[in-house]
């Protein structure tokens, strides 16, 4: 049997890549896999068109109500969307094109239900209150044609951010001001700042801080410098926010796609020591308001992770080990916290209050989801049309009080499984090479009847699940992966 052939963008035009071999469809090197890289010239039409071209694999966004335009690399969306959570992934999704400098969002909510506004402040409320992370928030909320508005004071820049997420994801919410004030920590010295902000952008596995400058005066911070994308800027902006931080500006902060080439972690800046590790989760774990840090003991050896310790809400389980992974340095966790409720519901009072929530969330509630409870586990089956709402719904689940875990039974739509090999290779070369972490790395796609398999190398273990993801959410039935990471340690399986 002839095997899958592969070919060098050098050593032949880029139309022989469309050739059929048996059924099997093979792409060699993602840095070689669209027309423009043979002179690495991104225009305004080509952003565009990628755009446009992630929306339709993303069903989480209505692409056909979205016009998209680009000029100077600033990407101006407009049209109509059901929620605002709609609105924000196809912001989330911009943001992950190479070459966007920046994204202006105009697109107006317009959502399917319509509430006046006592009923939304009223839902609005309901939801700040059942969510474990905000219940004791100190938040007052008021609605005008659907535009909520949040007031008070809470203790931290994420405490004020997951505010108004959760009030986003309420159905007949339009916009949201958020009005939220932070409550002053106690005073810090700018140099201590300044401190803390670098370990934060250096553990951050979503970014090169090789390129990032930090500047204070005051509390005030400004970052400066390049990065590689706008995702990348707004990571570093996020991360930035810690305490005694009064405002952060990332103006002259730069886009460039290219700069990631000069922007490389060496392996010594991904593989750390344990004890740097652990610090640097434990940071991350403080700046989390769904988590009690003090509640988790973190154990590193060799790059791999221990999480143990006991929570209240299966929320807070995830969000420790996703604080985890999204460390640099870390290439597993092993997630040993026990969730323990303070009160433990009937599993018919867990699936009631976990329908509840699912109905109430604007972005899932279109579903027909199947809610098992056993034993305070929550059980979810049924079809969704992307791996967007299938975590969204995850998400629900995991804030209900009384759920100990959620076991993941939601299936990708079955329209995708449909699409022939041909336009998933066609989709997916795309997708590697406007990918700004993805499109010079290694890697190797071969596809057989909806059946994905990834081989090659890449830096990370981010790299590696990153190419997973997109290989998922472009509509592949299954997905192998044999990449090997370039920089782990010894053990790390290739």
């Amino acid at each position: 049997m002839k095997c899958p052939q592969t070919y060098q963008q050098k050593a032949m035009p880029l139309t022989l890549f469309s050739l059929l071999f048996l059924g099997v469809f093979a792409i060699t090197g993602t840095n070689v896999i669209f027309a423009n890289s043979q002179d690495d010239t991104i225009t305004d039409k080509d952003i565009t068109i990628a755009t446009e071209s992630r929306f339709i694999v993303d069903k989480s966004v209505p692409v056909n109500a979205i016009d998209v335009s680009t000029k100077n690399g600033i990407v101006t969306l407009t049209g109509k969307v059901n929620t605002i959570l709609a609105k924000d992934r196809a912001t989330r999704i911009t943001e992950n094109i190479r070459g966007v400098r920046a994204i202006v969002n105009r697109m107006k909510v317009v959502p399917l239900v319509q509430k006046d506004d006592p009923a939304i402040v009223l839902d609005v409320e309901a939801a700040l209150a059942k969510d474990p992370a905000t219940d004791s928030y100190e938040v007052t909320v008021a609605s005008h044609n659907g535009t909520v508005t949040l007031h008070g004071v809470v203790d931290s820049w994420q405490e004020k951010q997951l505010s108004a997420q959760v009030a986003k994801s309420v159905k007949g919410v339009k916009e949201i001001s958020n009005q939220l004030k932070i409550r002053p920590a106690a005073i810090r010295r700018d140099s201590e700042i300044k401190a803390e902000i670098m370990r934060m952008l250096q553990a951050d596995v979503f970014l090169d801080d090789q390129l990032i400058g930090v500047m204070i005066r005051n509390g005030h911070v400004t970052l400066t410098g390049v990065v590689g994308s706008l995702a990348e800027k707004n990571s570093a902006f996020t991360d930035a926010w810690v305490s005694g931080v009064i405002s952060v500006n990332t103006e002259p902060l730069k886009v460039e796609w290219w700069a990631k080439d000069r922007m490389r972690r060496e392996p010594g800046d991904v593989i750390r020591s344990n004890e740097g590790i652990k610090q640097a989760i434990e940071l991350a774990l403080s700046y989390d308001p769904r988590i009690n840090q003090n509640s988790i003991e973190v154990d590193v050896k060799n790059g791999i992770v221990t999480l143990r310790g006991i929570l209240r809400n299966a929320q807070s389980k995830s969000a420790a080990q996703m604080d985890a992974e999204n460390t640099v340095g870390v290439f597993l966790v092993k997630n040993l916290i026990k969730v323990r409720p303070p009160e433990q519901l009937s599993d018919s009072e867990l699936e009631s209050q976990v329908r509840q929530a699912l109905a109430n969330n604007a972005l899932v509630d279109r579903y027909d989801i199947n809610v098992t409870g056993r034993h305070g586990q929550i059980f979810l089956d049924g079809y969704m049309d992307s791996v967007f709402e299938i975590s969204q719904a995850v998400k629900t689940a995991e804030k209900v009080s009384g759920v100990v875990e959620v076991i993941n039974q939601l299936i990708y739509t079955p329209h995708h499984q449909h699409k022939s090999d041909e336009a998933l290779w066609q989709e997916l070369r795309q997708a590697f090479w406007w990918d700004p972490h993805l499109y010079d790395q290694d890697i190797r796609v071969s596809i057989e009847d909806g059946h994905v398999t990834l081989t090659g190398t890449v830096p990370t273990v981010h790299a590696s699940k990153k190419a997973i993801q997109i290989s998922k959410d472009t509509g592949a039935k299954k997905v192998t992966s044999r990449l090997r990471i370039q920089h782990a340690p010894d053990f790390f399986p290739a």
